[in-house]
């Protein structure tokens, strides 16, 4: 632990490349273990990495039950609390509304982060890291030595944990054929529209 502590970020180094470092030292280590017990073999020698579209799992999730039911939560306590007069919290609601709808066009539309969404299903992706035979499961892989470290695409494992519709996965795999837009692109849209 205490030379996790010494360790700096490097200079232009983003949060998700920070945690592919931290994924391939956890994974390197593990393997380290493996050689010194006598357990590892070269075909185990290479270090494998699940790696996903986040934007294909903010628009699972988007589309999800859990979501919908929670804009619509919204929707309803925001209608109650203008019936009511109460212009506080109408607006508060309104504000938690639209921050919503914002962070999940970044996700869906570009490649802002998705842990919010992982949070949710984080007891289910030990077993799905196992079933798929990743070490690890990150955004993706900024560097890697194809050398030592294989990288698995686990997006369809992980946009499965919200039980995306027949027309969620087909918009999903559009998704798949196109780049991300630029985030700032994004973040200048017309929120209400979409």
């Amino acid at each position: 632990m205490e030379r996790f502590r010494a360790w700096r970020r490097p200079a232009g180094l983003g949060f998700a490349g920070m945690l592919t470092v931290a994924a391939l030292a956890v994974a390197s280590s593990a393997l380290a273990r493996q050689r010194e017990a006598g357990t590892a073999t070269p075909a185990t020698d290479r270090v494998r990495i699940g790696t996903y579209d986040s934007r294909a799992v903010a628009i699972a999730y988007g589309r999800s039950k859990a979501f919908l039911s929670r804009v619509n939560e919204l929707r309803e306590q925001h209608t109650r609390a203008t019936g009511a007069g109460d212009q506080k919290s109408a607006d508060r609601l309104a504000q938690e509304a639209q921050a919503l709808q914002l962070r999940i066009h970044l996700q869906g539309f570009s490649n802002a982060p998705v842990d919010d969404i992982l949070a949710k299903v984080s007891d289910r992706l030990p077993e799905l890291a196992q079933r798929r035979g990743v070490a690890a499961v990150v955004s993706s892989a900024d560097y890697r030595d194809d050398a030592r470290v294989e990288v698995v695409d686990v997006t369809d494992d992980l946009t499965a944990l919200f039980e995306p519709d027949e027309q969620t996965q087909k918009v999903i795999a559009d998704l798949k054929r196109q780049a991300p837009l630029p985030i700032e692109q994004v973040a200048r849209m017309d929120h209400a529209k979409h």
